[in-house]
């Protein structure tokens, strides 16, 4: 698959794939105009070739502690969903997809470059991203299923402003309802400090303190 530039020039190529999505992200387009998408298929290849395009203008939004689902089809491809960030925050964003098919996530930071992403293609799991240090600008989150893969896919934001807060001695409880959602809570701390904290959940759960990044991880 390959990107064409209005004057005609390959302005971004994927590669030969096989049986696989081979995703173009973060492409920054340097004029105004038509852009063409060329789909080679290889030789002899026959079947549905799916082609998915977003652009950080008009994706949808996603809040701070207000998961989003999205409905992922054989023919829907991937999607994506920006957040607004302020320089000096501090974002979480955790994923799960109710499908036993791989998945890659990739964030944008404002220029359209990788700030982070999946180190490989996630099988039925999911891949947190703690402690994003922020600068001022719309991040894009950008979630591409694997080939023929579909289900529910859950995305979840928290940024260190507009968490709740926990206070010693008064535990908290929060239902988690999806796949892929994260919870997050704030506490205040001085110097010379001393805390302990806990979480039990009657299934597999990781930990992070920020912004140590402490983590811990255990079953029930």
């Amino acid at each position: 698959m390959s990107v064409l530039a209005p004057d005609g020039s390959v302005l971004k190529s994927s590669g030969a794939q096989y049986n696989s999505t081979y995703p173009i992200i973060g492409l920054a387009l340097p004029a105004a105009g038509t852009y063409t998408v060329v789909f080679v298929p290889g030789s002899g290849a026959s079947g549905n070739a799916t082609i998915s395009l977003t652009s950080n203008t008009t994706n949808p939004t996603i809040s701070p502690n207000t998961p989003v689902t999205t409905s992922v089809t054989t023919t829907s491809g991937m999607f994506a969903l920006n957040f607004s960030g302020s320089a000096g925050q501090i974002a979480s964003v955790s994923e799960g997809f109710g499908a036993s098919l791989w998945y890659s996530v990739y964030i944008l930071g404002p220029s359209g470059a990788i700030v982070a992403q999946t180190p490989q293609p996630i099988f039925n799991g999911n891949y947190p991203f703690v402690g994003l240090t922020l600068t001022t600008g719309i991040y894009t989150v950008v979630f591409v299923p694997g080939g023929g893969a579909s289900g529910n896919a859950t995305i979840s934001l928290t940024i260190n402003t507009m968490n709740p807060t926990i206070a010693p001695n008064t535990p908290v409880t929060e239902a988690v309802n999806s796949p892929g959602q994260v919870v997050a809570y704030n506490f205040a701390g001085n110097a010379g400090q001393i805390v302990s904290l806990s979480a039990k959940m009657d299934s597999w759960f990781v930990v992070y303190l920020l912004p140590e990044l402490c983590t811990s991880a255990r079953a029930g």
